[in-house]
């Protein structure tokens, strides 16, 4: 006696464009079975493929799928980070490296700012002091949305205005944000 065979069911797929806010273009493409399943989805990207400078190879954003309509799906920039490895060529000798952490909230919606700071020359703990305390009071100070300040970022705005304010109190190699982030 033969036995019957299984219905064999195809699920029809389709390609889903993912565009990033604006300055960044198309993330890519999906192939999906229901695009509402893209919605919450992180992607994450070299800055350097997204915005064809071959500067920005060290650095890292990522977004989240917020909606999606049809074949189109829109997403928002929610981290701004440096490539680990890029943080170890970066240190040298007789040049001290400071880190910081904290938060910052605005319009309802909390802030990671995670700043890295490199000196032209070995300095005392008084000074690295000094340097966080002004950098966390600069950052809290700027103006605009959270989604404006990861933009900015992004585009090494505030990195070089800081750097800047910053060097007033002691000259800086380099100013960097190691890790940018919308709390979740």
């Amino acid at each position: 006696m033969a036995t019957r065979a299984k219905k064999i069911v195809v699920k029809k797929k389709k390609w889903v464009t993912i565009n990033a806010p604006q300055g960044f273009g198309v993330l890519g493409e999906s192939y999906v079975e229901d695009p509402a399943t893209l919605k919450g989805r992180m992607i994450t990207a070299n800055l350097m493929t997204l915005t064809n400078d071959p500067k920005k190879r060290r650095y890292s954003v990522s977004f989240v799928v917020k909606q999606v309509d049809g074949s189109t799906a829109k997403a928002k920039l929610m981290k701004f980070s440096v490539v680990p490895s890029s943080v170890k060529v970066m240190i040298r000798k007789n040049k001290d490296r400071i880190d910081h952490r904290f938060t910052i909230k605005k319009e309802g919606v909390t802030l990671i700012v995670k700043p890295l700071m490199i000196t032209r020359a070995n300095t005392t703990h008084a000074v690295h002091t000094a340097l966080r305390k002004k950098c966390e009071e600069l950052i809290k100070s700027i103006k605009g949305s959270p989604d404006e300040l990861l933009q900015q970022a992004a585009q090494m705005k505030i990195q070089r205005d800081l750097k800047r304010e910053l060097s007033t109190i002691f000259p800086l190699q380099l100013f960097e944000f190691k890790v940018l982030e919308v709390k979740a």
